[in-house]
């Protein structure tokens, strides 16, 4: 645990320097998704709901390989199997981590999705995260082929305007066209809504929680994500 802290509070560098270890394994073959890819540092933008505690990962087989054969990290734990999917350690230095091989809960990501990572700088260290397109992408496929009770999470409608002003910010705009690749990959196959489209107009209250300044961006982007899913929707 890290040294003076109680479990389930740690600063945002705190975070990313267990992100950072894990990601430098295998540089390029784990990859932060989730909430701890919406970090400010990672982002470029100030979350706008309360920060995630744990950190979650996919990792390629040589990540999972590269895990597997580190003693620092596998001191604090053990990595092993939930669920049939997880390759898993309950923590290390206190922070909860799940690490997902070769794709989460039936996504799988291939070479591209590694190739197309970003690595940032951070003030603890280099971290492989997703682009904002597939994170989104993830996070609404998360909800929308929930069994009982699909729905698009509130926060991860949140995490949405977060990614995209803080893509904006970095001048590198959230791509509508990956996205849409993301979408009809892995997301619309398994989506349990109802409505067409119900996963952009469930995405549109994130940006309720930007300030004025901020918004018609993500307005816009959500507009341009609205357009391209009524075409390839089916329901």
């Amino acid at each position: 645990m890290i040294k003076g802290k109680p479990p389930g509070r740690y600063s945002e560098n705190e975070l990313l320097q267990v992100a950072s270890e894990h990601c430098m394994v295998s540089p390029g073959n784990i990859l932060l998704i989730g909430g701890g890819s919406v970090l400010p540092q990672i982002s470029g933008f100030k979350m706008l709901r309360p920060r995630s505690e744990d950190l979650d990962f996919v990792a390629n087989s040589e990540g999972v390989e590269a895990l597997r054969a580190n003693a620092s990290l596998l001191d604090s734990g053990t990595i092993g199997r939930a669920s049939g999917e997880f390759l898993f350690r309950d923590c290390y230095n206190g922070v909860h981590v799940a690490v997902f091989p070769e794709g989460v809960r039936g996504f799988r990501f291939s070479e591209p999705d590694y190739l197309n990572s970003r690595q940032v700088e951070t003030e603890s260290g280099k971290v492989y995260a997703v682009g904002p397109e597939l994170n989104t992408a993830l996070k609404i496929r998360r909800g929308s082929s929930k069994k009982d009770n699909p729905h698009i999470y509130a926060k991860d409608a949140m995490d949405f305007a977060t990614m995209v002003t803080g893509a904006n910010i970095r001048e590198t705009p959230f791509d509508v066209k990956r996205w849409e690749e993301y979408m009809k990959r892995g997301v619309c196959r398994d989506c349990l809504l109802g409505e067409k489209a119900g996963c952009i107009e469930a995405l549109a209250y994130g940006a309720t929680n930007l300030k004025t300044e901020f918004r018609k961006h993500v307005y816009d982007k959500i507009e341009q994500c609205r357009n391209c899913a009524y075409h390839f929707c089916r329901k």
